[in-house]
């Protein structure tokens, strides 16, 4: 709605964006406010928002974005001169390290001259991340904020809804294969998470590591006995625990048809590929058969076969032979 001529001006500073779609959802988001005219631009990630202080807030716009899942922060006027003087410490100090291993490693790649007897070994320690895990995961808000607006767009999908229906369905709702939700990211802990990690790899003695490539074992052999024998190992005793997560597609795909609707018949669908690459995707099969067969409700025993060509009629078959009339009930309903 077009803001009233006493409008008031304010750049809103957006976290969460990671595509130009975030971007328009947050401008139709603002738009839909009485007295709001905003225009979102996602390489600076900002929203330059006319507005009727009257009719609207800068809370109220704040509010708005972050009900989608995103981060709306009203400019500040005087920045925290010694956090901006640590980020450019911190800035300068990775530019100086990644052009100080990054040189040796761009001449030893593109020198024949600059090569020697495994200069590869020392390009793999030099490419190694400067940054360390630990760093990482305590400066992550950022990647937080974007994993936000990721569910947030999630949870809008109708797909996506259907598919975590089914993965509950099929894992009998199993807490190991739960999707993240909103309602669980401030659950989320960094510093737990950064103790499995330490965990996990302060211990490599059951790792299994696989090599792969144009490689000659007697030279490559000592110089993996090296490196393993480098890693720190307890060698303490894990053994595998069964968490009851039981999957029973068949079982699922008919409860699945009941809860749909009672006269809604489950299939179940294969197809066989063909020698033939697909045209449209560079590298994937082609379909040679589908074949396909009820088994709910009653399972027929024999399977009946379409080219791919003729799939798209005998789908619109099925559809006619069980349209349903009246409104279906969603997924999860009953």
């Amino acid at each position: 709605m077009s803001p009233a001529s006493t409008a008031e001006h304010v750049d809103l500073e957006l976290t969460g964006m990671s595509c130009a779609a975030c971007a328009a959802r947050i401008e139709n988001t603002l738009n839909k406010l009485d007295g709001v005219d905003a225009t979102v631009n996602f390489a600076t990630e900002k929203a330059s928002v006319a507005f009727n202080p009257a009719v609207v807030s800068t809370d109220d716009l704040r509010a708005a974005v972050e009900s989608i899942g995103y981060g709306a922060e009203l400019p500040t006027v005087a920045r925290d001169h010694d956090e901006d003087e640590r980020r450019r410490r911190a800035l300068l100090r990775r530019l100086v390290v990644a052009i100080t291993l990054g040189v040796p490693v761009l001449l030893m790649s593109m020198v024949p001259a600059a090569q020697f007897r495994n200069w590869q070994w020392v390009c793999l320690v030099l490419a190694a991340p400067e940054i360390s895990f630990e760093d990482e995961i305590r400066s992550s808000s950022g990647e937080l904020a974007q994993l936000q607006a990721t569910l947030a767009n999630r949870e809008a999908m109708p797909d996506a809804a259907f598919n975590d229906a089914v993965e509950a369905a099929v894992t009998q709702n199993h807490l190991r294969s739960r999707p993240l939700t909103l309602d669980q990211l401030p659950q989320l802990n960094l510093d737990k998470s950064l103790q499995f990690y330490k965990d996990r790899f302060a211990d490599a003695s059951d790792f299994t590591f696989i090599f792969v490539g144009n490689i000659d074992q007697n030279t490559f052999r000592p110089l993996v006995e090296r490196y393993l024998a480098s890693l720190p190992a307890t060698n303490r005793r894990e053994t595998a625990r069964d968490v009851g997560q039981n999957i029973k597609p068949v079982t699922v795909l008919k409860a699945l048809a009941r809860r749909l609707h009672p006269i809604v018949p489950a299939y179940l669908l294969l197809y066989t590929p063909s020698a033939r690459l697909n045209p449209a995707a560079d590298g994937v099969p082609d379909i040679e058969w589908f074949r396909y067969k009820r088994i709910w409700p009653d399972p027929e025993i024999g399977w009946l076969f379409a080219k791919p060509q003729d799939w798209a009629y005998h789908l619109l078959c099925l559809r006619q032979q069980y349209s349903i009339s009246g409104n279906t009930r969603r997924l999860g309903a009953a």
